[in-house]
């Protein structure tokens, strides 16, 4: 599914987003409401060179 999410105080941006498989966690069950916790990997859906670049310098040792 896609998902407009905001990552590392950036602007916001469309992602492709997957559920990453045995992730989902029930935290919490009361009635009829269940919280549960899952992972996501997310790819950009429309990638940008330039931001791409300027993020890995940010975290160049």
């Amino acid at each position: 599914f896609y998902a407009d999410l905001v990552i590392d105080q950036g602007a916001r941006q469309q992602y492709l987003c997957n559920f990453i498989p045995n992730s989902f966690k029930t935290n919490e069950v009361n009635g009829n409401l269940y919280r549960v916790n899952a992972q996501l990997e997310v790819v950009q859906n429309q990638p940008n060179l330039t931001a791409d670049i300027a993020l890995i310098k940010d975290w160049e040792v």
